[in-house]
């Protein structure tokens, strides 16, 4: 094996080394610099993944709600709110209905004069009041009826108890099937609304973000 060997005159070797000097001190003054700056892909993902990673409902378009409450509750829930319904729809009402017979002569000229106006003002918005009031008390606990089933149920309620106390009264001679009208109604609000409500139903979920994804099943029960 031949070596081959060639002087460099010291001069230029000084040079050499002077030339790098510059050179190596930058790259070592910028290290921790580049090692504290994050790559673009870094930044974009930090601003991503950390400040506005999208949340499972963004990524899906799902609006996750409370939970349905039980059964009972709901139904206690439908009985309070249709309660206190009722009776501001009733005051309102039966107020309304006095007024209107006192500036119009309405029912005036019967025996209780504004009485019965007041009466059956009171009545309507009793009778309206109740299923309204057993719909938004049902929303509020996670129901998920429908309003028109409510009155519906209500009013058939109604009429079903007003029609079978009729015929008590007429065989019995006594008043106290009188309580079935308020009663039914109240039922048939109630059973109106619940039997309204969706089905339980379950389909597949798919979210993604960046820092990864997820599979699974979502539903409302």
């Amino acid at each position: 094996m031949t070596l081959l060997s060639s002087r460099v005159p010291m001069s230029a070797l000084l040079l050499f080394l002077l030339l790098l000097a510059p050179r190596a001190g930058l790259a070592a003054g910028d290290a921790p610099l580049a090692a504290e700056a994050p790559s673009p892909t870094e930044r974009s993902l930090t601003l991503e993944g950390d400040e506005h990673a999208p949340s499972m409902e963004e990524s899906t378009g799902w609006v996750f709600t409370p939970g349905r409450a039980p059964l009972g509750l709901r139904l206690l829930a439908e009985v309070g709110a249709g309660v206190a319904t009722a009776a501001a729809g009733g005051l309102v009402a039966g107020i309304g209905g006095f007024g209107l017979c006192q500036a119009t002569g309405v029912l005036y000229a019967t025996e209780g004069g504004c009485f019965y106006a007041l009466l059956f003002g009171a009545m309507a918005g009793m009778a309206v009041g109740y299923p309204v009031g057993v719909w938004w008390g049902g929303e509020v606990v996670g129901g998920d009826g429908r309003l028109w089933a409510s009155l519906l149920g209500g009013g058939l309620g109604l009429a079903a108890g007003y029609l079978g106390s009729r015929v008590l009264i007429a065989q019995t001679g006594r008043g106290e099937s009188l309580i079935a009208i308020p009663l039914l109604a109240m039922v048939g609000a109630s059973l109106g609304y619940e039997l309204s409500a969706a089905r339980p139903s379950v389909q597949p979920l798919l979210s993604l973000d960046t820092r990864g994804g997820m599979l699974g099943l979502a539903g409302r029960f």
